[in-house]
C-alpha cells in the first residue's frame, strides 16, 4: 500500500508501507542495500537460529590454536544450541524461531524504515487518508499533523516569534537605559552616603 508525504519544500513522496515483500524474499541483504547497519545484526542473528554449519569449525579451530578448553565448553553450548544433528528438536526450534522473527520483520520492516525517514527529513501525510494508514502501520503517531496543518502552525509560530521581537526590541532597549540610570542613581546616592558617614566621623 502507498501512502503521499510532503515536506517543507512542498516536495512530495510516494512511499510503501505494509508487507516489505523485497525483505520477505531478500532477508537482511535488503537492509544491507538500505544502507541500514542493523542488517548485520540480523544476519548473525539468521546465522545463529539456522543449522548452517561452520561455526563448529571455528570453534575446532580456537581448540587447536590453544585456546582455554575450559573457555570453549563454556560458549560451545550456546554458540551451537540450534546446531545439531538434523533430527534434533534444537534445529527445528531454530528453524521456527527464524520463519517467526522472518515473517515479523517483513510485516514490519518498511514502516520501521518509513518511520526514521519521516523524523529525519520532518515529513508529514499529504491527505487524512494517507494519516489513517500510517497511524494503522504505527508509522507515525494518532496525534500527528498534516502536510498543510503542519506548514500552517510553524508560519504561524514563526510569525509571532517576529511580531513578538519587533515589539519587544524598543521596550527591551528603554528598560535597559532605565535600568543604567537606575543604577547611576543609585551609585550616586551611595557615594553621597559615604561621604556624610565619613564627614560625621
Amino acid at each position: 500500500m502507498k501512502v503521499n508525504l510532503v515536506e517543507r519544500e512542498s516536495n512530495k513522496l510516494q512511499k510503501r508501507v505494509g508487507f516489505a515483500f523485497w525483505y520477505f524474499f531478500l532477508g537482511p541483504i535488503y537492509l544491507l542495500v538500505r544502507l541500514r547497519w542493523e542488517a548485520f545484526l540480523f544476519i548473525l542473528l539468521y546465522y545463529y537460529l539456522l543449522p548452517v554449519p561452520g561455526l563448529d569449525l571455528f570453534i575446532k579451530y580456537l581448540l587447536s590454536r590453544g585456546v582455554n578448553p575450559q573457555f570453549i565448553y563454556n560458549i560451545e553450548g550456546f554458540a551451537l544450541f540450534f546446531k545439531h544433528d538434523w533430527m534434533s528438536f534444537n534445529n527445528y526450534l531454530g528453524v521456527i524461531l527464524f520463519a517467526i522473527l522472518h515473517i515479523a520483520m517483513s510485516f514490519r520492516c518498511d514502516n520501521w524504515l518509513l518511520s526514521k525517514k519521516i523524523k529525519k527529513r520532518e515529513l508529514f501525510p499529504e491527505r487524512e487518508t494517507d494519516a489513517r494508514i500510517l497511524i494503522y502501520y504505527r508509522v507515525i503517531p494518532y496525534n500527528a499533523l498534516l502536510g498543510k496543518d503542519a506548514f500552517d502552525k510553524s508560519d504561524r509560530h514563526n510569525q509571532a516569534e517576529k511580531i513578538w521581537e519587533d515589539k519587544n526590541i524598543e521596550y527591551t532597549r528603554s528598560v535597559s537605559q532605565k535600568e543604567i540610570s537606575d543604577a547611576n542613581f543609585y551609585n550616586t546616592k551611595v557615594k553621597a552616603r559615604n561621604t556624610i558617614f565619613h564627614s560625621k566621623k
